[in-house]
């Protein structure tokens, strides 16, 4: 491994919230890709939902984020080159504010003599230490089982909505609570004469500010960073998952979050109110795109089992929910994105559906379905959609990556085609990613588990390697961000092994094949509707061969969006030229430009 890639990959050693922070030594060489090396990565990989990329404070740097269903997820911020440190507490990202660690599921550290509360195991412990009483109650949405030992006593009852547990416990005591549910509001009152001072909460052992006080798991699948309030700040949409189906028996009382950033890099919640309503949506993908092309961006999540939820951003700033064309249009899908299939600005809807494809286009304020394509998957759930112009025709192409067997939708003048074979591409995949991984002009595609394929002559492709993580696996999660700025990508990959149920595991696989290539990256500056450009469109051009990306291309998260960021190789190349064309169809063209840099072209 080159001393360059040594240095760059460091990571941080820090000791954040109570968590060790990220630290990496050198690397293991990657057997059969060479130019790589493998490092460890000390991230949350309990219970992993979704791994993404974003730049979460408008530093300019990459970061990396993970949602992690009822349990602690990761914020990784970078310092630009490749020095990470956690920073999801003192971001505001806990899913309980005043009580971060809640959702760390561990014990609070011992600090004598009190009462300690956690979470974990599908419900939450009391543990009361040392001399005196303490009394008080814990009210749930769901029904709750008691198990106290004998200098402990719970009595359970239903007091209107919730299920409440009035309890008394002596010291040297323990009580057990489960409620059906815990992805719920939950609030504990203490009573005096007990020393709130001697209430510990949560795996940092918070003291509750006051004797009612509310703890909450928010079962966070998808996350939307993108500045929907307009203040060139990104801003993050959260959606929640449904409860496995039992939201429906207190719609209206459980709510996405909508989270504005303030100060860089710190976030506080905006109520979504009436305008952002979950209503009995059982969430998991979430994302932000201008549908309409009036120059502001709009919010959307899919919805387990049902069709998926469109939030129009008014001119006021609020949002009107426009879900009811989509339902209409008979539209149910897990997942789907928004590309812009035929190039005009006007974003189509890519859906999987069981056992294929499904394409919807905006007409006269209505959506109604243009394609509908067979596809190698089974069901919908876990399929992994890789956009990219692969054959550098101009157009996007998509790659839909799936355990039970992968699909290339090719891309011809707007209409999609299904290609099952022929092409060297993998038959099945639990996720993927069109990355030029060595910087030569063409798109290379990277599946895990069965590894990089690299672009040959003619749109043939050759399996490289693998980059393995566990053996098995039977889920994936991967990204492929510039970590360090210096134009080679990095693989981020996170697994989960068969023999486990929650427990995957991350690593990072640093680029050395891309530093003898030239290259070229892009953040677009959008207009303050759409800061990130989200749509727009990039060509360039350098040594006879033309590359065309679309903002949010390089998004590879199952259910999350936040990595914009263009990517360009030019080989031997040493100068190129670049045109943008904006979400409105003005273009803008930057002329020839030296190679080796990141622009940031603004509208």
């Amino acid at each position: 491994m080159p001393e360059l890639l040594c240095i760059r990959m460091r990571w941080a050693s820090a000791v954040i919230g109570g968590m060790a922070g990220l630290a990496l030594a050198t690397g293991t060489a990657v057997a059969g890709v060479p130019g790589f090396d493998r490092e460890p990565v000390e991230i949350f990989d309990q219970n992993i939902f979704d791994l993404g990329t974003a730049d979460h404070d408008d530093d300019g740097d990459l970061d990396l984020f993970t949602t992690n269903h009822l349990d602690r997820q990761s914020l990784l911020s970078n310092d630009g080159t490749g020095a990470f440190t956690e920073r999801l507490y003192e971001a505001g990202l806990s899913q309980t504010r005043g009580v971060p660690g809640w959702e760390d599921h561990r014990p609070p550290p011992p600090a004598g003599p009190g009462l300690y509360v956690s979470s974990g195991g599908g419900g939450i412990t009391l543990r009361h230490e040392g001399p005196g009483r303490v009394r008080g109650s814990v009210a749930f949405m769901f029904p709750v089982d008691a198990a106290a030992t004998p200098r402990a006593s719970a009595l359970v009852d239903r007091r209107g909505s919730r299920f409440v547990a009035r309890f008394k416990m002596k010291g040297d005591s323990r009580l057990r609570l489960d409620p059906q549910r815990l992805a719920a509001p939950i609030l504990v009152r203490l009573k005096p004469p007990f020393r709130l001072e001697r209430a510990y909460v949560g795996a940092e052992g918070r003291t509750p500010r006051r004797r009612s006080f509310v703890v909450y798991l928010r079962d966070r699948h998808g996350i939307a960073w993108a500045d929907v309030s307009r203040d060139r700040r990104t801003d993050a949409f959260i959606v929640r998952g449904g409860l496995r189906g039992q939201i429906r028996d207190i719609r209206g009382r459980i709510h996405d979050e909508l989270l504005l950033q303030g100060p860089p890099g710190e976030f506080s919640p905006r109520g979504a109110g009436p305008s952002l309503a979950k209503g009995a949506c059982r969430g998991r993908a979430a994302g932000a795109v201008d549908f309409d092309g009036d120059g502001r961006l709009d919010l959307y999540s899919t919805c387990k089992g049902g069709s998926p939820k469109l939030f129009r951003r008014t001119a006021s700033g609020s949002f009107r929910v426009a879900s009811g064309p989509l339902r209409r249009a008979g539209l149910e899908t897990d997942v789907m994105r928004f590309y812009d299939l035929r190039g005009d600005e006007a974003p189509e809807i890519l859906a999987v559906v069981r056992g294929g494809f499904e394409v919807y286009a905006r007409s006269g304020g209505d959506w109604r379905r243009v394609q509908s394509l067979a596809g190698r998957h089974g069901r919908q759930r876990g399929t992994a959609l890789a956009a990219g112009d692969f054959d550098a025709d101009g157009d996007l192409d998509v790659y839909a990556g799936s355990s039970s067997g992968s699909t290339l939708l090719v891309n011809r003048d707007g209409r999609l085609a299904s290609r099952t074979g022929g092409s060297g591409l993998p038959r099945r995949g639990r996720a993927a990613a069109w990355t030029d991984y060595d910087n030569d002009g063409l798109l290379d595609l990277h599946t895990v588990p069965n590894g990089l394929f690299r672009q040959g002559p003619a749109g043939r492709f050759s399996r490289v390697g693998s980059f393995r993580t566990v053996d098995r696996p039977v889920e994936a999660r991967l990204t492929w961000p510039d970590l360090d700025g210096d134009g080679a990508r990095e693989a981020v990959v996170s697994a989960r092994p068969r023999r486990s149920p929650k427990n995957f595991r991350t690593l990072v696989f640093t680029n050395g094949a891309a530093l003898a290539s030239h290259w070229l990256e892009l953040d677009l500056q959008g207009r303050a509707g759409n800061p990130q450009a989200i749509g727009a469109r990039v060509r360039v051009h350098a040594a006879g061969t033309t590359q065309t990306a679309w903002v949010g291309q390089n998004e590879t998260s199952l259910y999350s969006q936040g990595h914009y960021r263009l990517y360009f190789g030019l080989g031997a190349a040493t100068s190129a030229n670049v045109r943008v064309r904006w979400t409105n169809g003005r273009t803008k063209d930057l002329g020839t430009v030296a190679a080796d840099q990141l622009l940031t072209p603004a509208e």
